[in-house]
């Protein structure tokens, strides 16, 4: 159950929007759903999915969503994130085409996720704009995500909090390219796991940026970067990394969304 719910998180938590605003004071919450799809269905559900944009267009709907896909891995896996304004954002929805094109296209979009839908999850996390350093909206869209997706030992959520510190001013410091946006678990994932998402452009993953034990001892001297380092690393219990893209095709942004972000 455990690695489901790291596998989910890993998904999801790429598709958050590719930069988040760095005046963003409050920590938000993130409604994300990942879609496990019928094999050789992935073009129905798809053309389902651009049904839903479509209907959300076509009503003006504020409340948009982001999607994404596997780079590598299992192809039949999307994932979907809404920021969660309000807990009414997540009543059913199904009915956003009827309302948009009538009972009969509702009817058709119904048949649709029935012939291509296998399972669905879904979870709240929580954006920690203090333990991030967000992409500059300056930059190039955002392409790929890398994700590292940590599991903490009991009991070490401040120590950890403290190290994310350290590594902010030591990247600020000698690698001031350095950029991502961590998470917490919120409803439906343990509070003790946390995920960094760093957006990149894919000629940014082809020159990677100085490793962080390398900012840590440049910053900090070689004795406290090393200690810095060991203390971190022995408050994880489990770590994984992914890889996705981003699919604009599938999202659907409202005009508010884009001016805000």
């Amino acid at each position: 159950m455990k690695a489901a719910v790291r596998s989910f998180a890993i998904a999801v938590l790429a598709i958050v929007p590719l930069f988040a605003s760095a005046q963003e004071a409050q920590p938000t919450r993130w409604f994300v759903q990942q879609f496990n799809i019928k094999p050789g269905q992935q073009g129905t559900f798809e053309q389902l999915v651009l049904r839903y944009k479509a209907a959300a267009q076509e009503l003006g709907d504020e409340n948009g969503w982001f999607a994404n896909s596997p780079a590598v891995g299992d192809m039949s896996v999307y994932s979907f994130a809404s920021e969660l304004k309000t807990w009414t954002q997540m009543s059913d929805r199904s009915d956003l085409v009827v309302e948009a094109f009538g009972e009969q296209a509702g009817q058709q979009a119904a048949a649709m996720a029935q012939a291509s839908v296998e399972s669905v999850q879904s979870m709240v996390m929580m954006h920690r704009p203090d333990v991030s350093i967000p992409r500059s909206e300056e930059s190039p869209p955002a392409e790929a995500t890398m994700m590292y997706f940590i599991t903490l030992k009991p009991g070490v959520g401040e120590a950890w909090n403290e190290y994310m510190q350290n590594v902010i001013a030591a990247s600020k410091a000698t690698a001031p390219e350095a950029q991502w946006n961590s998470f917490q678990g919120g409803i439906g994932s343990p509070q003790n796991t946390f995920a960094v998402r760093v957006g990149l452009t894919w000629e940014e993953m082809d020159s990677p940026i100085k490793a962080l034990p390398q900012r840590l001892v440049e910053h900090f001297g070689k004795r406290n970067g090393e200690r810095i380092w060991q203390e971190a690393s022995e408050m994880i219990d489990t770590m994984e990394t992914s890889i996705s893209h981003f699919r604009p095709d599938l999202s659907y942004i409202p005009e508010q969304a884009v001016a805000s972000n």
